[in-house]
């Protein structure tokens, strides 16, 4: 038997009852919930099943944050692996390299520290005004929440890029592959961003739509 528009509606005010904020999140938990009851509960009455489903909702919610963002994780890590493997994006790695060899070697120190500190820096601030676009969409959307961990990766060649800058005139070669795989990282990290984006804000108007 196919639950009523009230029955699904029970179940989501017994979601909020339970703290689940996330749109996205409710979702999930009431398509499993109405099928589980649908087919396999030996509950007659669905507010007898759904009292007994406490535990489960939590339990699925931390999976389900495990999950997603691993997901991205791993999105972010095949992205980068592009630059390595698929030929388009090789051509953009060796015109990467180049660029940064003739930097380095036609400019002073203090203009390729700052063009460095500018190349890792950048895509950083990007990705704040992205995942902060809608105003409030990921306090609504959970995997919107997760855009903003997909740049934790490339944010670490940020993080060491002041010590990295001695090693312009001690080991330009050190320096040069640092600052190539910290291009690649940052923009494999902002397409995904942008892709995901995409994906959460199509959910989010499907979910908020009158």
């Amino acid at each position: 038997m196919k639950l009523s528009n009230e029955q699904i509606q029970y179940i989501d005010n017994y979601l909020q009852f339970l703290n689940v904020k996330h749109l996205d999140v409710r979702v999930e938990l009431i398509d499993h919930l109405a099928s589980e009851f649908e087919t396999t509960s030996e509950f007659v009455l669905l507010e007898d099943f759904i009292r007994t489903k406490k535990t489960f909702v939590k339990q699925f919610q931390k999976d389900l944050h495990t999950k997603k963002h691993w997901a991205y994780q791993k999105r972010l890590f095949k992205r980068i692996f592009r630059y390595f493997t698929k030929p388009k994006y090789i051509i953009i790695s060796l015109c990467i390299v180049v660029l940064i060899y003739m930097t380095i070697l036609n400019s002073s120190g203090k203009i390729t520290e700052y063009l460095f500190i500018a190349s890792v820096l950048i895509p950083q601030v990007l990705h704040l005004y992205i995942y902060n676009k809608p105003k409030d969409m990921h306090k609504k959307i959970q995997s919107a929440q997760y855009i903003l961990s997909i740049m934790s990766f490339p944010s670490l060649f940020l993080y060491a890029s002041f010590p990295v800058l001695e090693l312009i005139p001690q080991n330009p070669i050190y320096f040069a592959s640092f600052w190539f795989l910290a291009l690649i990282s940052n923009f494999a990290g902002l397409e995904e961003v942008i892709l995901c984006k995409r994906q959460v804000l199509q959910q989010f108007k499907q979910l908020v739509k009158p």
